[in-house]
């Protein structure tokens, strides 16, 4: 499929994003590639300066940039100027590599009990167990060996990947993604210890995931102990990450892989948790916080910032910290060496 540079123009301004063009636009635009390897009928885009130099060199026969920075090409090419060139970026490569469209229906070796609610338009593929009272909304689309458990929800046009456990009442939103192998559901990490054993306590909450959330492969959301585990719509969770029972995460919050967050926390809107990072549980996370790697509070963060460290404390703190921590050995190096003087001139007196 091949786009003329007008018709990418359009598709931007469709979106709301002010875009104009600069140039003569091509009449045939057949894929995105980077910079290098872009090809005079492909498009690329300039995300940051630092990258600008690169233009000179580039074949690509269209270009998203800045307005601002366009007066710093050395070689002007064809370009659609945009306010945000990674967006926009985004908002062509959907345009260009649409998601493979299903013929709706059940699969003949899905096992779809007869208390289900399954919209017509929605697909269900081979091995999917979906069980009684449990609600598929329309264009789902469930990929095979998944389960959706008794009185789950499912909303319209969400995608749910190979190998997927919605459990017993957990409900997802709309256009949401699932990817294979996560587990929306399962039991909190609940037990009480009594004489030397520890006592199993029912998880009876629910998880209840906003609209537009992306799941990455293997995460696990566990389940309420007596509230439910909330996660606010347009939340982004990468692979391998592990949220706890009766965990709130606020709208639009990003969670790199690896990420674990403990009981009973409450995370604000638009925070990030870069990579391995984390919250010890019963913890209050202002809105706009971010977690550098490994970055974890011990106690609430009552002011949005940046973060690192465990307990975590403000970035630029923790780096004049790291600084110090470097010339420990040069510190204690030189303390010795004093001792050795002045134990030397007691000697001499």
């Amino acid at each position: 499929m091949s786009y003329s540079g007008q018709q990418l123009l359009n598709q931007l301004l469709q979106y709301g994003m002010d875009a104009q063009p600069a140039g003569e636009l091509p009449a045939e635009i057949t894929g995105i590639a980077p910079l290098e390897i872009a090809q005079p009928t492909e498009l690329s885009f300039v995300s940051q300066t630092k990258h600008l130099h690169k233009v000179a060199a580039s074949q690509a026969g269209l270009l998203l940039i800045k307005p601002e920075w366009l007066e710093q090409l050395n070689k002007p090419l064809p370009a659609l100027l945009v306010p945000d060139p990674y967006a926009a970026f985004a908002i062509l490569a959907q345009f260009f590599y649409p998601l493979p469209r299903h013929a709706s229906g059940i699969h003949p070796q899905a096992v779809v009990n007869r208390g289900a609610q399954i919209a017509s338009s929605a697909v269900i593929g081979p091995f999917v167990v979906i069980e009684a009272g449990a609600v598929i909304g329309e264009d789902v689309v469930i990929s095979s060996h998944s389960r959706i458990a008794t009185g789950a929800k499912v909303g319209a046009r969400s995608r749910i990947d190979n190998n997927v456990s919605i459990l017993h009442n957990c409900e997802v939103g709309e256009d949401c993604h699932i990817k294979s192998g996560a587990v929306i559901g399962g039991d909190g990490f609940g037990f009480a210890p009594y004489q030397g054993r520890w006592l199993k306590i029912p998880q009876i909450g629910r998880v209840l995931i906003g609209n537009r959330v992306s799941i990455g492969s293997n995460t696990c959301i566990d389940r309420g102990a007596l509230n439910d585990t909330i996660i606010g719509d347009d939340c982004i969770i990468d692979n391998l990450v592990h949220i706890a029972h009766n965990v709130e995460v606020g709208q639009g919050t990003a969670m790199a892989g690896q990420v674990g967050i403990a009981g009973s926390t409450k995370i604000g809107a638009y925070c990030v948790f870069a990579g391995q990072a984390g919250a010890v549980g019963h913890v209050t996370i202002a809105d706009k916080t971010t977690f550098m790697a490994r970055g974890a509070p011990a106690s609430d963060i009552a002011e949005s910032g940046v973060y690192s460290g465990f307990p975590a404390i403000p970035h630029t703190q923790w780096q004049k910290t790291k600084i110090q921590t470097r010339k420990l050995t040069e510190l204690a190096q030189r303390v010795k060496q004093l001792e050795k003087n002045v134990a030397k001139f007691s000697t001499d007196d």
